[in-house]
């Protein structure tokens, strides 16, 4: 007797846990395999990791929406890719002239509920028969994929300066539908933006990425995850209008290039903004200079749970950091920064075997720094000495640290392996902090 077919649950739950290679092999068995396997092979569309190159693969990609567009309610992670350099001819142009009368019937159609404005569709056609069109058909896909798209991500490579005022359009149209009232306006699932700079080279040059280029992903009450590289001023001179009211409650900056009174600006207008992710480029970039100016934002007093400052070129820097007063986060349960940036850095004590501390009355004032309701402490770029003062930390436990349940120490990788003494150990739990000492590969 021939065996019983496994059920299309079954095979659902199968294919679910596969990579997305072994899905398009199994997928090419059987007909209704292939069923069953194409909600998971549309789920996620990324040009930055096709052969063909990023514009031939989102042109692809736009025609299989075209053929079928219910493909387009599959998708629920698109990633894309911006290259600058306008030199080259066929830059991000999709070879709209072999479309037929049918495919641009298709196309006006689409675009006809992207916006109310009567004249979009007239000025979107014109952008998307000319040359460098990729802001017309980005905005087309956008539009075709946000149904159920769930994380956005652009990949910048080179200086990419053009507005995207079509892609704007879209996104200006969803927040318009979704304060009417609308239970699923288009992108009502968009819960991740990421703007990514694909060649850390080009944090040297000028930033292409504006916070005006940011703003419309923000007014989308559903965006909740926000991961800019290298954003600069707003071209305006205005970060963003009054009434401005973002929703994101996670937001990540590296290589942030906006002044200290625009950031303050920017975070202002997160009204529930649980975690914060610093990425410095420059020593001139430090993140201390910052948060002098953001501590008294009332939102981010009020609800920041979370903030991770990874300053590592501080440790080239000379002098003491300005390390500010985080008493008043009272909400904050998680802390990671860089050594040099909570303790400063050591000092040499002349004695017989010379060796480096930080002073008593240093760590006393980091202590005092720090929020009460803390209850994960982690930091990194750790030196050999912080070490010996471990006992000093955890002793504070009782006194203003009575919430801390672990402390980490990473240290940067080296040629010996950093571990702490049996005290250290011993202390930490009969404390009730877990202890963990960490080398980076």
């Amino acid at each position: 007797m021939a065996p019983r077919p496994l059920p299309n649950e079954l095979w659902i739950d199968i294919i679910h846990h596969l990579p997305q290679s072994d899905i398009l092999n199994i997928s090419s068995t059987s007909k209704s395999l292939h069923n069953l396997a194409v909600p998971f092979l549309y789920s996620e569309f990324d040009a930055t990791t096709n052969n063909k190159g990023a514009t031939r693969a989102t042109e692809l990609f736009l025609r299989s929406l075209l053929e079928r567009p219910e493909l387009g309610t599959h998708v629920k992670k698109a990633t894309f890719c911006a290259k600058g350099d306008e030199e080259v001819d066929d830059f991000m142009t999709v070879r709209s002239q072999s479309f037929d009368a049918k495919t641009w019937s298709c196309l006006r159609e689409k675009m006809s509920h992207a916006s109310r404005d009567k004249e979009f569709g007239v000025s979107w056609e014109s952008r998307f028969n000319a040359k460098h069109n990729d802001d017309a058909f980005l905005a087309l896909i956008l539009h075709m994929v946000s149904k159920n798209l769930e994380s956005l991500t652009f990949v910048k490579d080179g200086k990419c300066s053009r507005p995207y005022k079509f892609m704007h359009t879209v996104l200006m149209e969803a927040a318009r539908l979704q304060y009417s009232g609308e239970e699923r306006y288009p992108l009502s699932q968009l819960r991740e933006v990421r703007f990514l700079t694909e060649s850390p080279s080009t944090y040297g040059g000028v930033s292409s990425l504006r916070v005006d280029d940011v703003r419309p992903y923000l007014k989308l009450k559903s965006v909740k995850r926000l991961t800019c590289h290298d954003v600069s001023e707003p071209g305006s001179g205005n970060v963003s209008d009054e009434q401005d009211k973002f929703t994101a409650t996670t937001v990540e900056l590296h290589h942030c290039r906006m002044t200290r009174p625009s950031l303050k600006s920017f975070l202002s207008k997160f009204q529930d903004l649980k975690a914060l992710h610093w990425k410095t480029g420059t020593e001139a970039n430090h993140f201390a200079h910052c948060f002098d100016d953001i501590r008294d934002i009332p939102q981010l007093k009020a609800t920041l749970e979370e903030l991770v400052v990874d300053d590592s070129c501080s440790l080239r820097s000379i002098g003491l950091p300005n390390f500010t007063d985080m008493s008043g986060f009272g909400f904050m349960k998680s802390l990671e920064a860089g050594s040099y940036s909570l303790l400063g850095s050591l000092v040499m004590v002349v004695r017989p075997g010379n060796f480096s501390i930080y002073p008593q009355h240093r760590l006393n004032a980091f202590i005092a720094a720090l929020p009460t309701s803390l209850q994960i402490l982690k930091i990194t770029q750790c030196q050999r000495a912080i070490l010996s003062h471990v006992p000093t930390i955890l002793g504070l436990k009782d006194k203003s640290l009575h919430n801390l349940k672990q402390l980490t120490l990473a240290f940067p990788r080296s040629s010996w392996t950093p571990r702490a003494d049996g005290d250290s150990v011993q202390l930490a739990k009969r404390v009730g902090v877990e202890l963990m000492v960490l080398t980076k590969n």
